[in-house]
């Protein structure tokens, strides 16, 4: 009998670990009103034993009498739609190598604001923010492939300069209000093309965020989504020791 967890509306169901490699992995299954709901996966997983240990993977002692396993779970990004957890920029043009555009899109989504600042291509940008963002080239685009990074300085007229290089088309974006069980993304739509999904990363402060998605032609959606971690916690027994 699996071990159950009600979350909500949703059960999840521990169903018993599986071969992943040279090691083990936790399956599961997600279900509303006895439905399984395919788009629901695992995102965060923690593993922990009666005397404190705690793992991000399945390597705890397997001899003790029971393991917590911890999930978090979210829904697949290319699932969510609606202004209740997403919101939709475009049609855009994709700037080419050495280009850039900015932006200033903003919405709300479930308590947390999202402000598209910029998108562009491969190239070193220079930026300055303020009311209305300025950007300029930093770097003839005959350097080469540029090496990926975000650095800032304290402008003297007032706002930030930043100094962004990046291999890839990208879009530089602000998030504000981000509550610790809520995790975001952004996807891209293109022509032809299943849509790409980019939780980005930051390489200054706590609010800017970078985004790099691959090369596209034609006109493309941006749609930035919010969602909330659903946790169950499941105590299991461990895996069979290994054989000597």
């Amino acid at each position: 009998m699996p071990a159950e967890r009600q979350v909500g509306d949703l059960t999840f169901r521990f169903l018993g670990f599986s071969p992943d490699g040279p090691t083990l992995r936790p399956t599961f299954q997600v279900l509303k009103q006895g439905v399984e709901m395919a788009d629901w996966f695992p995102a965060e997983i923690e593993y922990s034993d009666a005397t404190g240990n705690r793992m991000q993977g399945p390597f705890l002692c397997r001899h003790e009498p029971a393991w917590s396993v911890r999930a978090g779970f979210l829904r697949r990004p290319e699932s969510l739609a609606g202004p209740a957890e997403s919101c939709d920029v475009g049609p855009l043009r994709w700037p080419g190598p050495g280009e850039g555009a900015t932006l200033d899109h903003s919405h709300e989504v479930d308590g947390v604001e999202v402000r598209l600042r910029a998108i562009g291509g491969p190239g070193v940008f220079r930026f300055q923010s303020g009311p209305v963002w300025k950007w300029e080239l930093a770097e003839p685009q005959d350097r080469g492939v540029p090496r990926d990074s975000l650095s800032s300085t304290r402008g003297s007229a007032g706002g930030d300069q930043f100094r962004l290089s990046r291999s890839r088309p990208w879009v530089l974006l602000e998030i504000r209000g981000l509550r610790p069980d809520q995790r975001w993304a952004l996807l891209r739509f293109g022509p032809g093309r299943q849509p790409q999904s980019n939780r980005g990363w930051s390489g200054v402060g706590h609010h800017l965020r970078i985004c790099d998605f691959d090369p596209v032609e034609g006109p493309v959606r941006l749609r930035w989504v919010v969602q909330r971690v659903r946790e169950a916690e499941f105590v299991v027994a461990p895996p069979a020791p290994a054989a000597d």
